[in-house]
């Protein structure tokens, strides 16, 4: 787990954006944001060893109103990075860019994905085939998955809740619910374990 200096993203704080506290960390830091909506706060690929963490009483919300400008999703990871009590919603990209967007898109290291909320996305996260873990931990993947097919016809049920291709995929004391047309879990990790966890269409799924 990441172990350096603390960076607070807020108003008021050291950081007004979790883009700019990601630009300033070095490695190991943690950066620990406020409750509020952060949106259309895309940060650069973060290629080093981070924990995002959400403080206070309620998660914040990291939404959008545009496609992502990297063509692939909000939190794009390639190191060893913690995600905690934070919620992700609204991620999309353009039909012509495949309209697969994703709140996280995992490219690398080891993710863990804890006490998160991440819904109504085009995915929720996506895994490009590597050799790092992924786990997902006492979290809600929910609603995930193109919804439109008339504008989005590239990604409508061809997006997923969770879609990752990794040495290890974990889902533990999760709940994964509700995909649009797609999967709510779909693996080709080496290794995947799921425990103690509902996946389940319910009602809109």
């Amino acid at each position: 787990v990441p172990s350096g200096a603390v960076r607070k993203v807020g108003p008021g704080k050291q950081h007004a954006t979790i883009a700019a506290a990601i630009s300033a960390a070095a490695a190991g830091d943690t950066i620990e944001i406020d409750p509020g909506t952060y949106t259309n706060d895309f940060p650069s690929t973060i290629n080093k060893s981070l924990t995002l963490k959400g403080v206070g009483a309620t998660r914040p919300i990291l939404t959008t109103t545009q496609h992502a400008p990297n063509r692939k999703g909000l939190l794009v990871v390639a190191a060893n990075i913690t995600l905690q009590n934070l919620e992700i919603t609204g991620v999309t990209v353009a039909e012509n860019d495949g309209a697969n967007g994703s709140a996280i898109r995992f490219e690398g290291g080891s993710l863990m994905i804890d006490n998160c909320y991440i819904h109504r996305n085009q995915n929720g996260i996506m895994g490009a085939p590597g050799t790092g873990d992924v786990t997902i931990y006492k979290s809600e993947f929910a609603l995930n998955g193109v919804t439109d097919a008339a504008t989005y016809p590239s990604g409508f049920g061809y997006t997923h809740n969770i879609y990752v291709n990794a040495a290890k995929l974990s889902v533990i004391e999760s709940y994964i619910f509700s995909a649009n047309v797609g999967h709510n879990v779909k693996s080709r990790s080496t290794n995947t374990v799921i425990q103690r966890s509902v996946i389940a269409d319910g009602a809109n799924g």
